[in-house]
């Protein structure tokens, strides 16, 4: 069974892109959640395997989200253009892959923090 990854990004094509190419990489996408009200109800409806989150959700931040995931011990990743900023202070420890990233640096990222 294919494992699955919540991916939560407030930017459409963004979102799109990495789906697409998760899919093609044969996981199960759950989302993009643009919100994170959409993405904790994902999280409640389909509990995933792991999880991607962007740091800013138009204007929010995903510390509710990354919360929730420690809670139910799901793995993630922090995909953020921030880096060193007071903002990463603020959120639940989790590994920072900086934006932009090319597709195959991040696949690598998802399959050493889904093995660590």
């Amino acid at each position: 069974m294919a494992q699955s990854i919540l991916l939560v990004e407030d930017e459409a094509i963004v979102a799109m892109d990495l789906k697409l190419q998760l899919e093609d990489e044969g996981f199960t996408v759950v989302g993009p959640a643009p919100t994170v009200r959409r993405a904790l109800a994902l999280i409640e409806e389909t509990p995933p395997d792991f999880a991607i989150l962007d740091v800013n959700l138009n204007g929010a931040t995903s510390r509710e989200i990354a919360e929730q995931l420690v809670a139910c011990g799901t793995g993630f990743l922090y995909l953020s253009g921030y880096s060193g900023s007071a903002i990463l202070d603020t959120l639940p420890p989790g590994r920072l892959v900086q934006k932009p990233v090319s597709f195959p640096a991040l696949l690598r990222a998802i399959t050493e923090e889904m093995s660590g």
